[in-house]
């Protein structure tokens, strides 16, 4: 009888394989676990390297040619990286009034007639804003405007974003990162835009890092996003054993309902209800050391429920009841978000009044000014506040970008 072997752990027909897997345990999976939905601690897991020494025979970062592939082939392995983002690591948005202020001041830079060099650094800090506001395609799209006339602000942004160093983080020649310390955090993003035609309507992307060096060990790491989930592979190459936290990205409208380690499904936490619990808000602990196959995480995603409002379509005039009447955010008395840093800057954004009230859900709306009636979000209602707050940050920035 005619024998055959297993493809090798790292030839394309390998990884097929193994996309093939993942996509079988992501759709087979089901939960068992009732209760409140919860943040689950970091879930510590053995990861292992793989094989062999490093190969110095190429780019060390490889991305989708779409949005950042070609102005990245710009950035060549001797160019110097824009030190901005590794001398002043941006604040993260929920953090209490300053980010929100920066992010208005930076809205009006790129929308106005500033020089170019206030106009790059505005343009990074809203990067850094969109990425670590969970707004991939805003980031991207941020990092894009630096353009691919600008190679050196290339390597020193992109790379924050893939493979996600964090923010302040130095970057040597050709933007690689520099070695970072045991238990660093990684937090990859890529932007995979919806496309009608595509399955779940999300767009197949994968980049790739080699030669991450991180508390001693050197690996590369490969992202991959398609409409089945989320893969993170592993190939160590030397070192010794360390730990590494990642941060998986869910795709916008999709949260990462099962997650799997080397083929092993991973519990939720105590506690955790199965319909809402986002494996993107838990980081995992991943203990990095040396073997022969590729070492994998994989996160099955799943369609967000709640549904948002459209928002005003770029390049036309905002809503006349918003205009004349401006905008009431109606918010729940016990929101913690900083609503009134968040409502001065989308007003100095917009140009629109904004004010903020504290509402009971489902309270009467009243007029804002002037007996006009103007444009009411009620976030006190909102099954998903947060994702609803980012949608609209995000239509913001589109109509800056758009110029309308």
């Amino acid at each position: 009888m005619e024998t055959r072997s297993a493809p090798a752990p790292h030839t394309p027909a390998a990884k097929a394989v193994r996309r093939f897997a993942w996509a079988v345990l992501g759709a087979a999976s089901t939960f068992c676990v009732a209760g409140a939905a919860v943040v689950a601690p970091p879930a510590t897991v053995q990861g292992e390297a793989a094989d062999g020494p490093a190969k110095d025979d190429g780019p060390w970062l490889t991305l989708p040619d779409e949005p950042m592939g070609r102005p990245w082939a710009s950035v060549a392995k001797t160019t110097t990286p824009w030190d901005y983002l590794s001398t002043s690591a941006s604040i993260p948005p929920d953090a209490d009034g300053e980010p929100w202020a920066s992010w208005a001041g930076a809205l009006t830079i790129v929308n106005g007639k500033a020089a170019p060099g206030a106009r790059r650094e505005a343009t990074a800090r809203l990067m850094g804003f969109a990425a670590q506001d969970g707004r991939p395609e805003d980031a991207y799209a941020w990092a894009k405007a630096l353009g691919a006339g600008d190679p050196e602000g290339i390597a020193g942004t992109l790379p924050y974003l893939f493979p996600g160093v964090p923010f302040g983080a130095k970057l040597g020649e050709g933007g690689r990162p520099a070695p970072l310390p045991g238990g660093a955090l990684l937090s990859p993003i890529l932007a995979a835009p919806k496309a009608p035609n595509a399955p779940m309507g999300i767009v197949w992307r994968e980049a790739k890092a080699r030669g991450l060096e991180v508390g001693g060990a050197t690996f590369d790491m490969e992202l991959k996003i398609d409409n089945t989930g989320v893969v993170v592979d592993f190939d160590a190459v030397k070192g010794v054993e360390t730990k590494v936290r990642l941060q998986l990205p869910a795709p916008e409208g999709y949260r990462l309902k099962a997650l799997f380690i080397d083929w092993e499904k991973v519990p939720l936490p105590e506690g955790a209800d199965p319909l809402r619990f986002d494996w993107a808000d838990a980081p995992i602990d991943v203990i990095v050391k040396e073997r022969d196959s590729t070492y994998s995480i994989f996160a099955r995603i799943a369609p967000l429920t709640s549904s948002l409002p459209a928002s005003p379509k770029t390049g036309k005039g905002l809503p006349n009841a918003m205009l004349e009447g401006g905008l009431e955010i109606r918010i729940a008395p016990d929101d913690k978000l900083p609503w009134e840093a968040i409502a001065s800057a989308w007003a100095k954004a917009t140009g629109v009044s904004v004010r903020t009230v504290e509402a009971a859900p489902g309270s009467p709306r009243n007029p804002i000014s002037r007996g006009v009636r103007g444009t009411v979000i009620d976030f006190a209602s909102c099954p998903d506040p947060g994702r609803l707050r980012r949608q609209i940050t995000a239509a913001i920035e589109a109509r800056i970008r758009a110029g309308s």
